[in-house]
């Protein structure tokens, strides 16, 4: 009996002492919770400081051209948008011939409506996702937003001039009302019109010797888009923002490790960023960090060149979307403080933070690279004083089929700016006529 007693008082002592350990781990865990919430609204802080920051005078002091869609008759989704995009832009047309007296016009014989051009900085600014996109709305039921990814060293060079290459030119397209993403590769070395200047030249090098909004308008004038939003970035910005995720995974393949692709890219971006990594030594399906990432995107030595490229840059943005949903709070905060010093936008800070909160709301539902019919070997032949350059050999036709993957709009009639610039191309080379 005395031994069931004192194995009975033991047992009480037992449980007494892990009931007062459980409630030192829970005044534990309670600290602890305080101290990381604590830490997260200062790192909020400072991202918020270094948004401020951020030079966006560079852009919205700027004009940019849009493309005022051509009147397709059957599509109804079209109309009611010329409707809501016309009224507003012939009002900013006002605008600009009242302080210039100039304004564009297109021959009496074309169907389609001239561009406009419009100051960024009248573009209105929202706060909530919502505001966002419905402020959007106007064109199309969808939000498109360029994005470029350049070499740039400095956030002073992320403007665009100086040679400064852009090796990343996408669209991203955003269904409205149901955030659902397209995107869309234009292949750096495609002949397209310039804006900045009366020639022809590689699509990329209009961010290089023009500005980030030359680059927007160049692509709204051969692409018949209203793009008012650009989001630059460089090398750094991509690597510190996967890292701070934890990295995605990526099938590397033998060829690149073998043959020192990867590894040579590694290197270079390493030098340039200062951001130091182990060298990659192995191939196959494996978590990369940020370094190994961009390296994977920026190769174009193995199979399909810069559309291979393009490729795994898409994906690269696939995955990183998916990793974001997962990732914590405090994550995507670093990812936001080290990512903002790199990255200049027409985007407020307040639509940033916006779009980063409502992140598991999006999905990249397909990906595509533009332009569609071209022929590599006719770059060769140093038309306009172009060399290596990839030649659409029907940029009219292409411009329908975009809309059409885009917007869903299969009566699309491309303007006369389009048409115009698509037959220049084909008389030059002999194509298409």
């Amino acid at each position: 009996m005395a031994e069931k007693r004192s194995s009975m008082k033991n047992k009480r002592e037992q449980q007494r002492k892990k009931a007062a350990k459980a409630r030192r781990v829970r005044r534990t865990l309670l600290v602890i919770t305080e101290f990381l919430l604590v830490c997260a609204l200062s790192i909020c802080c400072y991202a918020v400081s270094i948004l401020n920051t951020m030079q966006r005078s560079t852009i919205n002091q700027k004009e940019i051209y849009v493309a005022t869609f051509a009147n397709n008759g059957d599509n109804n989704q079209q109309e009611e948008a010329q409707t809501a995009t016309t009224e507003p832009q012939s009002k900013e047309q006002e605008k600009e011939s009242e302080k210039s007296g100039e304004q564009e016009s297109v021959p009496e014989s074309s169907s389609a409506k001239p561009g406009s051009v419009i100051n960024v900085s009248e573009v209105t600014q929202a706060t909530t996702v919502d505001d966002i996109l419905s402020h959007q709305e106007t064109v199309n039921g969808y939000w498109n937003i360029l994005l470029v990814g350049v070499d740039a060293r400095d956030q002073a060079n992320l403007g665009g001039g100086n040679g400064v290459q852009s090796d990343v030119m996408m669209i991203c397209s955003i269904n409205v009302k149901t955030k659902e993403v397209k995107l869309v590769s234009i292949y750096r070395d495609t002949l397209l019109k310039m804006y900045s200047r009366d020639e022809f030249d590689l699509a990329n090098s209009e961010f290089a010797k023009g500005s980030d909004t030359d680059m927007i308008s160049m692509i709204n004038m051969n692409l018949d888009l209203q793009i008012q939003d650009v989001v630059v970035v460089n090398w750094a910005a991509l690597i510190r923002v996967i890292d701070a995720i934890g990295g995605i995974y990526l099938d590397i393949t033998p060829e690149e490790v073998e043959k020192g692709y990867i590894t040579g890219y590694i290197t270079e971006i390493e030098e340039a960023t200062g951001i130091w990594q182990p060298q990659l030594t192995q191939a196959g399906y494996q978590l990369c960090n940020g370094v190994y990432a961009v390296a994977y995107c920026r190769n174009r030595y193995t199979t399909g060149m810069d559309m291979g490229r393009t490729s795994r840059q898409r994906e690269v943005i696939d995955k990183m979307l998916q990793q974001a949903k997962v990732a914590s709070p405090s994550a995507l905060l670093t990812a936001v403080r080290y990512a903002c010093p790199n990255i200049n936008t027409t985007l407020s800070n307040d639509e940033l933070f916006a779009l980063a909160a409502d992140v598991n709301s999006y999905s990249i539902i397909d990906t595509e690279g533009f332009p569609y019919t071209y022929d590599l070997s006719l770059g060769t032949l140093g038309v306009f004083g172009v060399k290596d350059s990839l030649v659409c050999t029907d940029l009219a036709g292409d411009v329908k089929k975009l809309h059409t993957y885009l917007f869903g709009d299969d009566g699309y009639e491309p303007s006369q700016t389009v048409k115009d610039i698509s037959y220049t191309i084909q008389k030059a080379f002999g194509v298409g006529q």
